[in-house]
């Protein structure tokens, strides 16, 4: 009997306070979106070159793109590792398959504890937002950073492998 008791408490209780925080019930809802994630395929272990970047359209919502640099590198002849945080002065994501061209400069907030850069954009719908996800979808864009590590003045991030997801909702938990 105690054994029921504390079942039906417990299942009471994720019932009444469930709804508000989801309890394990999870479905479709919230904005429509479609994203394109695409990384670096190198190792991700301390020391390696890192890279992703995301865009997200949604519908009824301004669209995004997040990125990051992570790990430290080490300039040739040196032992001590140089945290990218510290030492980037410049990003750009460049479409590869398109000689080259600029796509968007990216602005440089530090990412604290993951010895990297990065940050989250709001781009505008459009043509600009179409752009960046067909070339992210296409495995085509290069995350390059600008740094002043002798050596490593310019560090280019092929982005290849890709993850596109279509127009879906949301999950909520």
């Amino acid at each position: 009997m105690p054994a029921r008791r504390h079942f039906l408490l417990l299942t009471t209780g994720c019932l009444l306070t469930g709804f508000a925080a989801g309890c394990g019930i999870t479905g479709p809802c919230g904005l429509e979106v479609r994203d394109a994630t695409a990384s670096t395929s190198e190792n991700t272990s301390l020391g390696a070159d890192y890279a992703q970047i995301l865009v997200r359209q949604s519908r009824g919502a301004p669209d995004r793109l997040s990125w990051v640099a992570q790990n430290t590198t080490v300039a040739p002849g040196d032992t001590v590792p140089y945290r990218l945080e510290q030492h980037v002065v410049a990003a750009r994501l460049r479409d590869g398959a398109a000689d080259g061209v600029v796509l968007l400069e990216l602005p440089l907030p530090g990412l604290q504890g993951l010895d990297g850069v990065g940050g989250i954009l709001e781009i505008e719908s459009g043509s600009l937002s179409d752009q960046l996800l067909q070339a992210v979808r296409a495995g085509h864009t290069v995350l390059e950073l600008d740094t002043d590590i002798p050596g490593q003045e310019h560090l280019s991030r092929p982005l290849g492998s890709v993850f596109f997801q279509d127009w879906h909702r949301q999950t909520c938990d």
